[in-house]
């Protein structure tokens, strides 16, 4: 299998949970039949849907995104390739980290935007498709 897709990592605040289940909701208006973890999923579970980081979960710090059954069945012979209308699934893996990353900033303006952004609890990201 080939990966068809890019893989973007970035970093996210403490609101990170917060962000994929927005992220979620916009899926939800592109992908009606939306399969969350190969699970069917609606608007109505999205209050109550958490990340999923316990070990007892199927698969702790990784959310799949896959459109409908048939994109779920193409994936199961095709992997990640995309399907006739030139869609495919994808994965968001994230972790928690205990501190905020750390790194060299210089002064001025920029500066202290990054430091009061840096504070506090961060999450890493890493989106693949």
């Amino acid at each position: 299998m080939e990966p068809t897709g890019a893989q973007t990592v970035f970093v996210a605040g403490g609101d990170f949970p917060a962000r994929v289940r927005d992220f979620i909701g916009r899926q939800l208006d592109r992908w009606p039949g939306l399969l969350l973890d190969e699970e069917r999923f609606d608007r109505g579970m999205l209050g109550g849907w958490e990340l999923p980081e316990s070990p007892e979960d199927p698969y702790p710090e990784c959310v799949t995104f896959c459109r409908d059954d048939a994109m779920n069945a193409f994936w199961e012979e095709n992997g990640y390739d995309l399907d006739a209308s030139g869609e495919g699934p994808f994965a968001l893996f994230f972790r928690r980290h205990a501190a905020p990353p750390r790194g060299a900033v210089r002064g001025g303006a920029a500066g202290r935007r990054l430091r009061r952004r840096r504070r506090g609890t961060g999450w890493g990201a890493d989106g693949v498709g």
